[in-house]
């Protein structure tokens, strides 16, 4: 049913959307253009412990990989914590802190953190972005750099084009670099990318194509090469209206079969060793620069898309085995030319196709979900040759609640997490219990088939346009951190608006580089509509608490500081609707507690002293 509903979606124009929070198209002409994470109770749910692995009935198959595991999570009885292989054995309810692996319920109307419960480490890429200038790199504080989006599936290294795919008439397009192509001084979009994200102080991100076709040509101007030119395909519904030759590739609204060598038309193959050739051309000119900082690279981008955004070269829908092989054969290939790389794969576009490739039924077929698969996949081939391929699932995420709805754009960052959640939306149909709880869900399917690997969320937002995003993405952030996510970019770069706002507050509330903590701490609130989140800052071994008040009234709150020796904590809000970050007079503490007023629809930082 769920497949059936994403059909009709896609036919529809409405995907990858189905609300105004889904993905916009993706686009990317060049370097920095666009066309195309903290801790602890959310209490818009009273959700219980989220600790079983394999409790859903899409999740409980027993791993009969018949490998031996690198590192077995060490969870017992414990219900939250470390699992000792860099993940979380689970988490708690927002009504709860974690205490020793044991999730302690507080009590009603109460916002508790415990200073002495440190659980898990939030990287700073969590907070990473796409495409981000270097201005806004320091602006925002960050420190990973997305170079990835539906038009890097087929870019060309070398001739520095790109292919845009259905997001406009599947056009070869040049990039636009450093100096004149062709000249021994040119540096390709790419390297100009990767030179000043590297001297504004991050990392990157880098999506390495998979598909096996990149453009042949480079033309500067119309007409370009394209995948559905008029002289072959005549009838088609649409033609770009700046070269009348370039089709949509649609007739009648839907598509059609195309050529057996259709790919020929804007493309040529190739193979891995193309995406070895063009990491050993970066690593030769950056690899210095990068000094101590990772260097991540993902498998591409959304490939159970390809049938629909690049139908020109890659007509046929993704299965479970096409999967496989890409990553089978490309994440060696990057491990052979940049032995210290991260690898991520193999990219999903949403919550669907962790469940499901894009063939009907191969879940029944293989006895498990994808991803399970995958992972499992991945295991027995860390087995046989002893070396794991993939060091960290990615994930792209779009909410698809009504983003005209505010009490549903207000839930939306409880279908990564909450197990008591109804979910609002078309997602419900994916899993057999209606819940999506993605996280907590992937974390199970982990520890089952492959423990070790981490959770990524290469690309994601929420409700960008609506003044709301300012709670929700707050919570976001600090739910990434709270579930273990090792990093999150989000699409593209905010510049004004709520996750603008929000990242402020994380990564540059005082404008001179202050941060929320890196050290999660456990933390829990009773009290409706209002969330917490904790963290230790470990350059001053701070106390930092975010509250998101979803509340249209004010909320005094007092706050308890477990183990703590802040004498006091100074406020940062910022309102929905406000124009700036208000900081206020320090808050002093009396028998570990303290209170603060944080306003209706606000999100407020308090920094312990």
């Amino acid at each position: 049913m769920y497949k059936l509903l994403f059909i009709l979606c896609l036919l529809m124009n409405l995907c990858v959307a189905c609300s105004s929070g889904s993905k916009p198209k993706d686009n990317v002409t060049g370097s920095g253009s666009e066309t195309e994470s903290a801790i602890g109770g959310d209490s818009s749910s009273t959700a219980g412990n989220d600790t079983t692995p394999g409790s859903d009935s899409d999740s409980a198959v027993t791993n009969d990989s018949g490998t031996q595991n690198t590192c077995v999570p060490s969870c017992g009885t414990a219900q939250c914590g470390s699992d000792g292989c860099g993940g979380i054995c689970g988490t708690c309810g927002a009504n709860a802190i974690c205490q020793n692996g044991i999730c302690q319920t507080v009590g009603n109307g109460a916002v508790v953190v415990d200073a002495s419960a440190e659980l898990n480490t939030i990287p700073p890429e969590v907070y990473g972005l796409a495409y981000a200038t270097p201005e806004q790199i320091a602006e925002l504080n960050v420190t990973l750099n997305r170079w990835g989006g539906n038009s890097t599936t087929r870019y060309n290294w070398e001739l520095d084009v790109h292919n845009v795919g259905a997001d406009w008439y599947f056009e070869n397009i040049p990039n636009e670099g450093e100096g004149e192509f062709g000249t021994d001084g040119y540096l390709t979009s790419e390297e100009v990318f990767v030179r000043d994200t590297l001297a504004a102080g991050a990392t990157t991100l880098i999506a390495m194509p998979t598909i096996g076709w990149t453009p042949k040509d480079r033309v500067v101007a119309h007409p370009f090469t394209c995948g559905f030119p008029a002289a072959q395909y005549p009838n088609q519904d649409d033609f770009d209206e700046w070269d009348a030759n370039c089709g949509n590739g649609l007739v009648g609204g839907a598509e059609f079969e195309v050529d057996s060598d259709n790919a020929f038309n804007t493309s040529k193959a190739v193979g891995p060793s193309y995406i070895q050739d063009r990491i050993e051309n970066l690593l030769n000119q950056f690899e210095a620069s990068y000094g101590d900082r990772t260097r991540f690279y993902s498998l591409d981008n959304e490939m159970m898309l390809w049938d629909s955004t690049h139908r020109d070269v890659h007509p046929y829908p993704v299965d479970f085995e096409e999967v496989w092989e890409k990553t089978e054969s490309y994440a060696a290939a990057i491990k052979t030319a940049d032995p210290e790389a991260y690898v991520m794969g193999y990219g999903t576009w949403g919550a669907w196709d962790t469940y499901e490739a894009n063939v009907e039924g191969e879940t029944d077929i293989y006895g498990m979900p994808l991803m399970a698969w995958y992972l499992q996949q991945l295991a027995e081939y860390e087995a046989t040759h002893g070396v794991r391929l993939i060091d960290c699932v990615d994930l792209h995420f779009y909410p698809q609640q009504d983003g005209a709805n505010n009490a549903q754009v207000l839930n939306s960052s409880r279908s990564l997490w909450d197990p008591d959640y109804d979910e609002e939306s078309w997602l419900k149909w994916i899993f057999d219990d209606g819940k999506v709880r993605l996280l907590p869900r992937v974390r199970e399917w982990i520890n089952t088939y492959y423990p070790g690997t981490e959770i990524c969320i290469s690309e994601y937002h929420f409700f960008p346009n609506n003044p709301l995003d300012l709670l929700v993405q707050a919570e976001v952030f600090g739910i990434m951190g709270r579930e273990g996510v090792r990093l999150a970019n989000w699409w593209t770069t905010p510049t004004e608006g709520g996750s603008y706002w929000a990242f402020r507050i994380f990564r540059n509330y005082d404008g001179s580089g202050g941060t929320f903590g890196e050290t999660v701490l456990s933390a829990a609130s009773t009290i409706d509509g209002l969330s917490v989140f904790a963290a230790k800052r470990n350059s001053d071994n701070a106390i930092t608490i975010v509250l998101v008040n979803k509340n249209n009234q004010s909320q005094n709150v007092t706050i308890t500081v477990l183990s703590a020796t802040a004498t006091s904590y100074t406020p940062w809000t910022k309102t929905v609707f406000g124009s700036a970050i208000e900081t206020g007079s320090p808050i002093s503490v009396e028998s570990e507690s303290f209170s603060t007023t944080i306003p209706g629809q606000s999100v407020q930082l308090l920094v312990g002293q």
